[in-house]
């Protein structure tokens, strides 16, 4: 974001990232993503907003730091 890329973040609260500005290059979006339709709409939001995607992280059910998770609780 300092350098002015845009960026939408996406979480399962609704409204999702409550302290986000709503104007600029960030944007909250709400979604559930083992709803089948959720991801189709996230990055329609998103090309909405913004005109482009260059980099996707997908991070959707992941908790944990990977220093403290072993193979079987990942698995």
């Amino acid at each position: 974001m300092a350098e002015g890329a845009p960026l939408p973040l996406v979480d399962l609260a609704v409204p999702p990232f409550p302290d986000l500005p709503t104007s600029g290059d960030a944007a909250g979006l709400g979604a559930d993503l083992a709803e089948p339709t959720a991801p189709a709409a996230i990055v329609e939001a998103a090309l909405t907003r913004f005109g482009t995607i260059d980099v996707l992280v997908n991070a959707a059910g992941w908790s944990g730091l990977a220093a403290e998770s072993s193979p079987p609780s990942v698995a």
